[in-house]
């Protein structure tokens, strides 16, 4: 399992959810195993969004890939992605 945290404002939260979806397939055939995405409670265009990987280097390689960094365009993300690394990890 590997994971990739990032977080990012939006324009609107539905319309990015749309295009989010949109990139499903491209995601699923590079090892994507699901997504989570949470929202600020003080501002609902902010965005953390938890991606599951088989493999972390494949999951970079799709997320600076020219169509899914066309599709953040197009579904108004406004902010750079600003991404997080595992810096440890507790039983509980």
């Amino acid at each position: 399992m590997a994971y990739a945290l990032a977080k990012f404002k939006v324009a609107d939260y539905e319309r990015w959810k749309q295009g989010f979806a949109a990139g499903e397939e491209i995601r699923k055939a590079a090892g994507s195993r699901g997504a989570f995405a949470f929202r600020s409670a003080s501002d609902p265009n902010e965005i953390i969004l938890l991606i599951d990987w088989d493999n972390l280097e494949a999951g970079r390689q799709v997320g600076n890939s020219p169509r899914i960094l066309d599709l953040q365009q197009a579904s108004g993300v406004i902010s750079p992605f600003e991404p997080y690394q595992e810096a440890d990890q507790f039983e509980s």
